[in-house]
């Protein structure tokens, strides 16, 4: 029963991560790199394609961090990780980011403000990339 759980759990998780791709992302762009959502321009391990995807994230000081509700393993992630560096929009400003990591939720929600660590604690983040901004 406990292995059905967690198959169906798995399953859901990727539905939603296809719906994001396909759906939400391209609608997102229109608001990303603005207040809330930020847009990251990262290059894919396997194509060389050069990509943009709409998600949350701020900087705090001369670290940026992004959660991430589905985990590490999502294409942009992995891909931002192989490369060790991305860039960012976020409210008007572009940021060239490198030394990206993976930390826990104590590290990364410290920059976000009460409520949206309450929605993010409650939709299940529990990672976040952590990134540092490269200077000038």
């Amino acid at each position: 029963m406990c292995e059905e759980k967690k198959v169906n759990a798995k399953e859901r998780k990727e539905w939603l991560r296809r719906l994001d791709r396909r759906v939400i992302n391209p609608l997102m762009m229109t608001f990303a790199g603005r207040r809330v959502y930020t847009v990251v321009d990262h290059v894919g391990r396997h194509s060389k394609r050069q990509y943009h995807t709409p998600v949350l994230g701020r900087p705090n000081g001369n670290d940026f961090y992004i959660p991430l509700p589905y985990g590490e393993d999502t294409d942009w992630c992995l891909n931002v990780l192989a490369a060790g560096a991305c860039t960012v929009h976020w409210n008007g400003q572009t940021y060239q980011l490198s030394l990206p990591q993976i930390v826990g939720r104590a590290v990364g929600e410290i920059v976000y403000a009460p409520m949206y660590r309450f929605l993010l604690h409650a939709s299940g983040v529990k990672k976040y990339l952590q990134a540092k901004q490269v200077p000038g």
